[in-house]
């Protein structure tokens, strides 16, 4: 059988006309061990029974028969044949919600590169478990672009058996995933496979399938059923099958023993099958254990995003008839560079771009600030269109304390006990006057009564002055009896300030949010990504969205999710920073080691702060912060919870006087990571140590790191590391030179393998002569001409 599971050309399975035709993989297989084979390869395994030299003779003739030759169309049953019209027409059917704000204005979502190529992941097994454990020192990220007609085909023409498409929130993986349904259905690419197959796994029916004929669906089940008898007989030859957002299963569905997609990926349902799977990079150590455990040619592709090319590309089209708006929007990411680096994210870009147009205010700074203003002019829009507004001369950012006391105006009078110490208490620190005190002191007043009396001034005095609220609530914690109704004002206190953010809202749309917020915290904890039976009228709020039938059910319910994964980890990270003290403690720690809840405790640390009434949050943020763990992934993590706090004190206190060493080599960054490196920098004062060697660093992380503060974080640096960093080096060698002009601290620059050309090497030597505190240069790799190499030894730099 393994003859038959061989390396197939363009031609494999084409039609007469190759020219037209689109390289992509039929699944291939070396196993060579009969008792790995599932019942279904069984049956044809006379070829498997051959001798192993007989074998790979027969799969070299083979190959380059298919090479010289275009083969013939399979004769395919009809029923399959209705089944490829019904996918055809599913797909040209989802073209998205045109209504869906924010509106794109842009088509080029998709940019693609290769990360590694096949020579890399197919000399030995050591490889493939050296990406699993993300040792990429062994594994060399060879980023080269690609395009989509160009998916599954390695540099040197042989095609993969699984395409694994990794990218972050938001960059457009499920945009591809379907794009190549639409375009297959529109016979433009992709034509030698008979079906290609896209499989969303966040649908609860995929997710709960067992089988392959319960993950095929088709209203007529003899057309289903013939469909997976035909795929049987093939072994899935012809057939493309997509699974997007394989980091949207549970761990048990991702890797588990009886999970059909485990065993879909592994090739034990179908060993000719061409699998291509779309994940964010959070799930690669389940993915890659599931390859690990077998031998197939994978091509790894990353969606790269938007580069600064696209981006201006889009701001022209966004705001081709606003001329003076763009001015406006093009000063504000000059002066706000981390930004513009946020942008290649193309969701955020669309966010971004929309929320300037219709901003009130300053203009968001962080990744929390936008989905926090993102969720306000969603909300805004609602009731724009529903017509509510906030009773006048009533904002929450005026009364929310206010709001608290009258909520808890019953339990206060319940529960306390001593009214005339209180009223002692209160009156020392000028809450309430010398008359309610002598009041409280008359001894035919009851307890309640005086209890009433007390909280009425109090009131009286939060209404003039807001502020008086944290007096009043730093007396209550002085009585132990107090301390229940204490920790429940505390939680109304800061679920209500952050209704701050959305002001202007009617208390309506408030209480539908609170709902939606609830709802996405109930499903972030149960990986919950589409919704049924939603309460409330709570989709109107323009947070979800209806999710499209890809399917015709008996159920007369209507299903929902997010407009994006990213809002609903948001609306998560909202709800549980209105939770108490111990609860947030809770969440976070679970969330710690969930690869998968990273943007959540990010969009945590911007909400809170890592600030809150309760004295024990200082306890949280140390549990989040640790700069000195050796996983790159939580070290990158950790610098944006840090920037998105925007809090410098908060940093200074956390990083103490004590010089940080910080190792990213191997690791893969992006601008945004680098200024949020570069704003903990700033605002750290303390000295920093930096391996950022075989990062894939672009000239655009080198602007982003050097742009904080006017480059001030370059100041606190004394050992820089960019080596193995060609494509950042290279084009910013004048940057790096005028840096060096101007540093006082750097003592090591590691600049080797960087691909340094005489021209580039003049620009850095210009800083390093005027440098006075230089003392290892390390050049070694790099295209270095006599004269240029006797100037270096009259610096006494050490090569």
């Amino acid at each position: 059988m393994d003859s038959d599971r061989s390396d197939r050309s363009d031609g494999s399975d084409s039609s007469d006309d190759v020219s037209d035709l689109e390289p992509l993989p039929n699944r291939v297989r070396q196993t060579t061990h009969c008792e790995n084979l599932s019942g279904k390869e069984k049956r044809d395994s006379d070829i498997a029974n051959s001798p192993d030299c007989q074998l790979q003779e027969h799969r070299a003739e083979k190959l380059q028969s298919m090479q010289q030759t275009p083969a013939k169309e399979l004769k395919v049953p009809q029923e399959v044949e209705k089944y490829r019209k019904y996918l055809e027409d599913l797909y040209e059917r989802l073209q998205g919600t045109k209504d869906l704000w924010p509106p794109v204005h842009f088509k080029k979502y998709i940019k693609l590169a290769t990360v590694v190529k096949v020579e890399d992941f197919m000399k030995e097994d050591e490889c493939t478990k050296a990406m699993m454990n993300g040792n990429l020192e062994i594994i060399k990220r060879m980023k080269q672009p690609i395009e989509m007609e160009k998916i599954g085909r390695f540099e040197d023409g042989t095609l993969a058996s699984c395409i694994i498409v990794q990218g972050i929130p938001g960059v457009g993986k499920s945009t591809l995933a379907w794009q190549l349904g639409r375009r297959w259905g529109k016979k433009e690419i992709l034509q030698h496979f008979q079906l290609v197959i896209v499989l969303r796994l966040r649908d609860e029916r995929v997710q709960k399938a067992h089988t392959i004929s319960e993950l095929f669906y088709h209203p007529k089940k003899v057309i289903r059923e013939s469909v997976v008898e035909w795929m049987d007989s093939t072994l899935g030859e012809n057939v493309l099958l997509i699974l997007d957002g394989y980091d949207e299963l549970s761990s048990e569905l991702q890797i588990g023993d009886e999970s059909i997609f485990a065993r879909i990926i592994k090739g034990e349902e179908y060993s000719k099958l061409t699998i291509l799977v779309t994940s964010r990079p959070s799930a690669k150590r389940n993915y890659d254990q599931l390859l690990c455990s077998i031998q197939a040619k994978c091509q790894y592709i990353e969606i790269v995003g938007f580069g600064e090319k696209e981006i201006r590309e889009y701001i022209e089209l966004a705001f081709e008839h606003n001329l003076q708006l763009k001015d406006g929007f093009n000063l504000y990411i000059e002066h706000c560079p981390h930004i513009l680096s946020m942008m290649y994210v193309p969701v955020n870009c669309a966010i971004v771009v929309e929320l300037f147009k219709e901003r009130k205010g300053k203009p968001p700074q962080t990744l929390t600030e936008v989905y926090t203003a993102l969720t306000n002019t969603l909300l805004q829009r609602h009731e724009k269109k529903t017509r509510q507004t906030t009773p006048v001369g009533l904002t929450h950012t005026e009364c929310h304390e206010l709001v608290v006391l009258k909520k808890h105006y019953s339990d206060l009078v319940g529960t306390i006990q001593d009214p005339a110490g209180l009223a002692c208490s209160l009156y020392s620190r000028r809450m309430i006057c010398q008359s309610v005190r002598d009041e409280i002191q008359q001894k035919d007043l009851t307890t309640k009564v005086k209890a009433r009396v007390i909280i009425n001034a109090v009131e009286a005095q939060v209404t003039t002055d807001p502020s008086k609220f944290q007096v009043f609530m730093e007396v209550l914690k002085e009585e132990p009896s107090l301390s229940t109704i204490v920790e429940r004002m505390s939680v109304s206190s800061v679920t209500s300030s952050k209704m701050t953010c959305f002001e202007g809202l009617s208390s309506t749309t408030l209480s539908q949010l609170q709902s939606v917020a609830r709802l996405a915290y109930q499903g972030t904890l149960n990986d919950q990504l589409i919704f049924h039976d939603v309460q409330d009228n709570i989709e109107s709020l323009g947070l979800l969205q209806k999710v499209p039938q890809l399917y015709s059910t008996s159920s007369p319910h209507a299903s929902y999710n997010f407009i994006h994964k990213t809002l609903q980890e948001f609306l998560t990270a909202w709800y549980v920073s209105s939770r108490p003290t111990s609860e947030q403690r809770v969440f976070v720690k679970d969330s710690l080691t969930k690869p998968n809840m990273a943007m959540t405790v990010r969009f945590m640390a911007g909400l809170t702060k890592f600030q809150t009434s309760s004295e024990n949050m200082d306890d949280l943020a140390d549990i989040v912060i640790s700069l000195e763990t050796t996983d790159i992934r939580r070290l990158v993590e950790n610098l944006h919870w840090m920037f998105e706090t925007q809090n410098p004190t908060f940093i200074q206190r956390l990083m103490g006087n004590k010089e940080q060493t910080l190792d990213f080599s191997g690791g893969h960054l992006n601008p945004y990571d680098l200024y949020a490196l570069g704003y903990c920098i700033v605002n750290s004062s303390t000295l920093w140590s930096l391996d950022l060697s075989f990062c894939g660093l672009t000239d655009e992380c080198m602007r982003m790191l050097f742009l904080v503060d006017n480059g001030k974080a370059f100041h606190f640096i004394t050992s820089l590391n960019l080596s193995m960093n060609k494509g950042c080096v290279t084009s910013s060698t004048s940057l790096l030179g005028m840096m060096l002009k101007r540093n006082t601290t750097l003592k090591e620059l590691h600049l080797g393998e960087c691909g340094l050309e005489p021209e580039g090497l003049e620009e850095v030597m210009k800083g390093v002569e005027v440098n006075t505190k230089l003392e290892t240069l390390n050049l070694s790799g790099n295209i270095i001409d006599n004269k240029r190499a006797s100037c270096l030894g009259k610096n006494d730099i050490i090569l």
